[in-house]
């Protein structure tokens, strides 16, 4: 099976594509606080996936990484302007340390192409 690679570097790609199925690396944002980081993380999310012929209905999977759990409100709020009832993929919500002190969030996403 053909694998196709989007956005790559030696350390990463950020669009895998593998037959229907398309892997998003990691998404993160250098905006500031909370709400903006994570709108602007499901914009690039929106792009990567249309880079791969896919869109947010076709999320199967999203993992999403907090620097603090007191941000999950505020998260939530712009998570839920962004998708409906209708195509929410099953989700995960953990805290993690982030790499850089500025990320607040970052999303990991698996999808398949529409």
């Amino acid at each position: 099976m053909e694998i196709e690679r989007m956005m790559t570097n030696k350390r990463w790609t950020g669009v895998l594509k593998c037959g229907n199925n398309l892997y998003l690396s990691g998404v993160t944002s250098n905006k500031e606080g909370i709400i903006e980081q994570t709108k602007e993380c499901l914009q690039k999310i929106d792009e990567r996936l249309a880079m791969g012929g896919s869109d947010k209905a076709h999320i199967l999977r999203a993992t999403i990484y907090l620097k603090d759990m007191s941000m999950f409100a505020d998260m939530n709020s712009v998570w839920e302007a962004w998708t409906s009832e209708e195509i929410a993929p099953a989700r995960a919500c953990v805290t993690a340390d982030m790499s850089d002190d500025w990320e607040l969030i970052e999303i990991v996403v698996d999808a398949v192409v529409k």
